[in-house]
């Protein structure tokens, strides 16, 4: 059996409501947008395929700072290797989590303004349609228990949704083990769009910057983020010996720098999947076993 790994990079700050940005904001983008150009030059030396998904407003408000031109010589939209998704516009929560308090959910109508707003924003600098969501937050069983979401992110044209990133207690507990013995794995809702739920803490738990509660225990360092990572990748070796598996690791342009500067954890993750022959996918490649 097979295991491929679905390298995803979520990139949205700087984003500000009234677009004013100080000197300080526009070296983060600046400096957001050359470790863009290393990551990507790193991914190239191995092949893999990825899935850049954009926040709406940063996307209009770095174009507007920048230029057309130097965003999507970054995002690089019309690589074949390369999928634009969409993060919605402004990263609002469509529902309460107990570990972030102050976040008041979306209406179903005013997600449905999001999606509509990011995807024209793509659209117009990108020239793709984004066919795949990344969930601001992410949620304990993703979007079973939100049918009304649901709906729109189908009737949106969405095929593809990470929103399954949390555990009961709305931690980042989200490994390959699931509930009740059953793994973690693609599958489709009752309207056919596809979730691929993620197998480890998302990586702004490791910066020690994270506002959501409970994250102190997770690792820090390069050395032993990466640690975690290869033992995700061993147990979906093994679990492999009996299907198919698909790993989907969730990573933040912004948060990279403070637990991986030097890239040591991207580049230790390649080399582990070119060593055990673990391929890669863009999320629009995933198909539920």
């Amino acid at each position: 059996m097979t295991v491929n790994i679905v390298p995803s990079l979520e990139i949205e700050r700087p984003h500000k409501v009234d677009g004013k940005f100080t000197p300080e904001d526009e070296g983060e983008r600046i400096r957001g947008l050359d470790l863009l150009g290393k990551i990507n030059e790193l991914l190239d030396e191995y092949d893999s395929r990825r899935t850049f998904f954009v926040l709406g407003r940063y996307l209009d408000q770095a174009v507007e700072s920048l230029g057309e031109e130097r965003i999507r010589a970054a995002l690089l939209p019309t690589r074949t290797d390369v999928e634009i998704g969409q993060e919605t516009y402004t990263h609002p929560p469509i529902a309460p989590l107990k570990t972030r308090t102050e976040l008041i959910a979306i209406s179903p109508e005013e997600f449905r303004q999001e999606l509509r707003r990011a995807r024209s924003s793509i659209e117009k600098h990108l020239r793709t349609t984004p066919k795949s969501l990344r969930m601001p937050y992410g949620f304990y069983q993703g979007l079973d228990s939100h049918p009304e979401y649901l709906r729109v992110v189908g009737e949106e044209g969405i095929i593809h949704v990470r929103a399954d990133a949390r555990s009961a207690d709305d931690l980042f507990d989200t490994f390959l083990d699931g509930e009740q013995g059953k793994l973690r794995q693609p599958s489709r809702y009752p309207n056919g769009v596809i979730e691929v739920p993620l197998n480890a803490p998302q990586d702004t738990a490791f910066t020690g910057e994270s506002r959501t509660a409970g994250t102190e225990k997770y690792p820090r360092t390069p050395d032993k983020v990466l640690e975690l990572y290869r033992g995700v990748l061993s147990q979906a070796l093994q679990a492999a010996e009996r299907r198919p598996i698909t790993i989907s690791f969730d990573t933040h342009l912004h948060a990279m720098p403070k637990y991986d500067p030097n890239l040591d954890v991207l580049r230790g993750v390649m080399e582990f999947c070119k060593s055990e022959g673990i391929g890669t996918l863009k999320y629009n490649e995933v198909v539920p076993n």
